[in-house]
């Protein structure tokens, strides 16, 4: 089984089921796949004063329902979950977490599904 390293929060939102979208400039072989979730050492620049609302939104109403922790409280340096890759594209689609307006074709979508902690 393959290991993807995402700083957090991202790693979390996508093993919480949260972000069903990761974009990247490649893609893996093969399709579908199941893949571990490592929360990477570092974080993400963007704090979530700095995120989109749509974004912001999202990740404040789970971290306050309980459903995800705290950022300082998120793990890292650790394998925290796995996902299913169900498809990936190129086209900009309607999910929040997709690049807006960048149809970039070296940037692809992983639609993500099957999230476990």
């Amino acid at each position: 089984m393959k290991v993807l390293s995402i700083q957090q929060p991202w790693a979390t939102l996508i093993c919480h089921g949260i972000k069903n979208i990761e974009n990247r400039s490649w893609k893996p072989q093969e399709i579908p796949e199941k893949i571990l979730i490592h929360a990477s050492k570092a974080c993400t620049a963007r704090c979530i004063n700095q995120m989109p609302l749509e974004w912001a939104q999202d990740v404040l109403n789970e971290v306050k329902f309980g459903n995800v922790p705290d950022f300082k409280e998120m793990p890292s340096g650790a394998i925290i979950g796995y996902v299913t890759i169900e498809r990936i594209d190129h086209k900009t689609n309607n999910s929040i977490w997709a690049c807006a307006g960048d149809d970039d074709p070296n940037n692809y979508y992983w639609h993500l599904k099957d999230a476990f902690v």
